[in-house]
């Protein structure tokens, strides 16, 4: 129960501080809701058999495939960093 107390803290901070980046700056909350994403599906692909990172959908897609996240939390991932992508790239 207390790691999941730290992570509900870690994560409503998280979410307070991109909140008051979007506030600012739309697109670089975009970039670090990415960045931030990245990280942690690093984390968890780690503990898969395939060992090594890839990108973003390489990584969601064989995560969501084992069962270690939801179709769901997939899709929404992907639209995310999608979404994030090509608002960097204009």
């Amino acid at each position: 129960k207390s790691a999941q107390n730290n992570l509900d803290k870690m994560l409503e901070a998280l979410s307070k501080e991109l909140h008051d980046l979007a506030s600012k700056d739309s697109v670089l909350a975009l970039a670090k809701l990415r960045i931030e994403i990245e990280l942690r599906l690093k984390r968890l692909f780690t503990f898969t058999d395939k060992g090594d990172t890839y990108g973003i959908r390489t990584m969601t897609q064989a995560l969501a495939a084992t069962g270690v996240i939801s179709n769901k939390l997939r899709n929404l991932i992907l639209d995310i960093t999608s979404a994030s992508f090509s608002c960097s790239c204009r």
